[in-house]
Parts: C-alpha cells; sequence; structure tokens
C-alpha cells in the first residue's frame, strides 16, 4: 500500500547542522518552545500498555483539525508492535515530577524508517507550551543521534510521491506546520528531490520508502489489500469502519458531485 510520506532525513547530520538548515521561522520557533519548556525533560520510554490506552483515549475526545480525533488503529495494534520491537514511545515530563506526564509520543520504527504519528497532549491544559513542536524538534534530536535511523516521515497523507506534496506545498497548496521541520532548501528546490513513496507489505510487516515504480497492480487488487489492511490494524474490532469503506468506494456520486 502506497501513501505519500513528509521525509526528514537525519542521516549522516548534527542537530546543529540541521538546525540551521531550517527557515528563520522555525529556527526562531525551536528557541522559543526550549525556553517556554524548560521545566520539562524529554525522554524514551518502555511501552506501558495502561498509559498510551489513557493518553488515546484523552486525544479522542478533543478537537483536532475541526473534528473529533479518531484513531485508525487498536491498542492492540500498538502492543503487536512493541512485541516485535517495532514501536518506540517518548514523552516529555516534568523534571521535579516524572509521573506527570505532559505528553505522549510513539512512532513506528522498520529498520531506518520511522513513520510518525501526532504527538498525543491536552490541548486546552497545555496551550500556551507548544508542546507539539516541543515533541517534534526533540524526536528529531534522538532520531539526528541514532545512527540506525534514516527517515522520519511525519504523514503526508495520500496524494501521490513526496516529490508531489514538495510541489504542491511550493505552490501554496498545503498548510501543515510540519513543512518548518523540512530543510529550507529542500522545500525552496522540489524539482531536485525523488518520487518517494512509503510502501508497506504484511508478511513479513514491514515499512520503508521507495522511488515509485509501476507495479502493474489493479485497483481490484488495491482494494482487497486495503480491506486486509483494516482488518489488520484493528483486529477485527472496527467492521463498521471496513463497511464504511467499501460502500464509499462503491457507491455513485451524487448529481452535485457530477456537476
Amino acid at each position: 500500500m502506497h501513501y505519500t510520506p513528509l521525509l526528514v532525513n537525519v542521516h549522516d547530520v548534527t542537530f546543529d547542522d540541521y538546525l540551521q538548515s531550517l527557515s528563520k521561522a522555525a529556527k526562531k520557533n525551536y528557541k522559543s518552545i526550549i525556553k517556554i519548556n524548560e521545566d520539562l525533560e524529554y525522554a524514551k520510554i518502555d511501552f506501558d500498555a495502561a498509559l498510551v490506552d489513557q493518553f488515546m483515549r484523552m486525544w479522542e475526545r478533543q478537537i483536532v483539525g475541526n473534528r473529533f480525533a479518531k484513531w485508525s488503529f487498536s491498542l492492540q495494534y500498538l502492543q503487536y508492535l512493541n512485541e516485535r520491537k517495532m514501536l518506540s514511545c517518548f514523552v516529555a515530563r516534568k523534571k521535579e515530577k516524572q509521573d506527570d506526564i505532559i505528553s505522549l509520543h510513539f512512532v513506528e520504527q522498520h529498520d531506518g524508517y520511522v513513520e510518525c504519528y501526532a504527538p498525543i497532549y491536552d490541548k486546552i491544559k497545555h496551550m500556551d507550551r507548544s508542546i507539539a513542536k516541543y515533541m517534534w524538534f526533540n524526536l528529531i534530536r534522538y532520531a539526528v543521534q541514532d545512527p540506525g535511523i534514516e527517515w522520519l516521515d511525519l504523514g503526508g497523507g495520500n496524494i501521490g510521491t513526496w516529490k508531489d506534496l514538495l510541489i504542491r506545498h511550493s505552490e501554496g497548496k498545503t498548510k501543515s506546520y510540519k513543512w518548518q521541520y523540512v530543510s529550507k532548501i529542500i522545500k525552496d528546490n522540489p524539482m531536485a528531490e525523488k518520487d518517494y513513496i512509503r510502501e508497506m507489505v504484511l508478511f513479513p510487516y514491514r515499512k520503508y520508502i521507495k522511488e515509485e515504480g509501476s507495479n502493474g497492480k489493479t485497483s481490484k487488487y488495491e482494494l482487497k489489500k486495503r480491506i486486509i489492511v483494516l482488518l489488520y490494524y484493528n483486529k477485527g474490532q472496527r467492521l463498521n469502519k471496513i463497511v464504511e469503506f467499501i460502500k464509499n468506494r462503491f457507491r455513485k456520486p451524487s448529481a452535485s458531485e457530477n456537476i
């Protein structure tokens, strides 16, 4: 299954060099959030199912992107990843009270490729901390220091290749705050980048970055694969999600959509 990555290359670079490659606004943001959150520490922790479940439930009670957040996978999926050493968890917590966890961030690691989900935190309680930015910058710092990591994928959706996404951004068609983590020279020169996509295979389960190429697969095959993936993520717990996807896939367009 192909998805569009939003990439930060952390291979063979120091964090200082990475910061210098960013826009002026991004560098200013970094200095600001470090100062605002100087009472916090960023740490990698062992997987704690109860803690993860608590934060996932809290996230779904909040408005994210003009609607209530909804996870596309279950806690059991994260437990599966953890059992296979494909999951890493990070927290922001009070230095003076380490059990006071402000934010949780979990990511999938597949060798040198890391797929990132959104940092989870109370958006109202901590609205003045810029916690999401704090977590992203610290994750990048961690990844830069890990020689086994090459790519961080912040998530670009499903609109083409990495180059396609960069071109759309250069045309002002994408507004995500995550663009500040991409080097300015890359954003300014989208045509110099490769047509990277994120590929996923189920057996054995893994995700990786590759250049787009013709695979000759039919839409029928891709539909079947998508259904399998949805079942795989949710372990049969959200059958309504599968049914909704199939209905949307085969529904006839309304009159207004045909205009």
